[in-house]
């Protein structure tokens, strides 16, 4: 069997066995996919009312940083020009 014999039972093989493992294969997803638990409207919900509430905590955090570098630059010139920092002692006034 080396000639044309041959083909005949390779293409039987390989179409066939797609024609078989096809819808195997989409069966076996579709189980898998409705296994999957079907999240809860509300719990979406509060879900996303997190993300929003720590994305808000992200830009306040960001605001605190971006003042500190500002004050910290301020008193770095400061320093450098020769500017005397206030003495933190009350009892010094």
């Amino acid at each position: 069997m080396t000639g044309p014999e041959i083909l005949i039972p390779i293409f039987a093989v390989t179409f066939g066995s797609a024609f078989v493992l096809g819808p195997l294969a989409k069966a076996i997803a579709r189980r898998i996919e409705n296994s999957v638990p079907k999240v809860d409207a509300e719990l979406a919900e509060r879900i996303a009312n997190i993300e929003r509430n720590v994305d808000v905590i992200a830009i306040e955090v960001e605001k605190l940083a971006e003042g500190q570098r500002f004050v910290t630059k301020l008193l770095a010139e400061r320093e450098r020009v020769g500017g005397v920092l206030p003495s933190r002692d009350p009892g010094s006034r």
